[in-house]
């Protein structure tokens, strides 16, 4: 049974990038948005932490996705969320020189990392979105006391072996180690575009569509 649905901005995918832009523009426009995701919705109740039939409703194509060859899996996150519900929380910043490599060899523009005024908009720049996008996704270092047993072990080998390691920053908050990250999240401790900006912008009256 088809529907026809009407809208001013209709974004397709729900994940890092769609899910981000249906809350930004929710917060800077009044004119009607429909975030169209073609994988189920689950919550926290549903991620049983069991890797066969989790990888099966929220990887695309049930996790088998892979290169042409087959010689690379594609984890791609085909749920709610996109990648950031299936992903294990790792966050990195842009590069400044690998942007800039991006402007220099291929025309890339329309962005700064200080203080600028990006398409006309007044203190718009990289570093300010960056700067809103940390806060809202909590990321940040974590602390020694929530380095779970198999991440500890190994740092501990690392050690032994002379071999230098370090902590990554993560979306999460209240995260109680399980790692069962790549399985959604049970606890809703990580800060995953579901329950934060597409949260945001259906709190604003952005509809979504399946």
């Amino acid at each position: 049974m088809s529907t026809n649905l009407s809208c001013d901005f209709l974004i397709i995918g729900s994940g890092a990038a769609g899910g981000v832009l249906a809350a930004t523009l929710s917060e800077h426009t009044t004119k009607s948005i429909i975030l169209v995701e073609k994988g189920g919705y689950y919550t926290k109740s549903f991620f049983n932490q069991k890797e066969l039939p989790m990888a099966k409703a929220l990887y695309t194509e049930g996790g088998q996705r892979a290169s042409l060859d087959s010689g690379i899996p594609i984890r791609g996150g085909g749920c709610v969320g996109g990648g950031t519900t299936v992903n294990v929380a790792l966050c990195f910043d842009p590069i400044p020189r690998v942007w800039e490599g991006w402007k220099r060899d291929y025309g890339l523009t329309g962005f700064s990392f200080g203080e600028a005024n990006d398409y006309g908009v007044p203190g718009l720049s990289m570093s300010k979105c960056l700067q809103n996008v940390r806060q809202r996704c909590s990321i940040g270092t974590p602390s020694d006391d929530l380095v779970n047993d198999n991440n500890r072990l190994f740092n501990e080998g690392c050690q032994k072996l002379g071999i230098g390691s370090q902590k990554f920053e993560l979306n999460m908050k209240g995260c109680i180690g399980c790692g069962f990250c790549a399985l959604g999240c049970s606890y809703d401790a990580k800060q995953g575009t579901m329950i934060t900006y597409i949260a945001d912008a259906l709190k604003r009256g952005a509809t979504t569509a399946r």
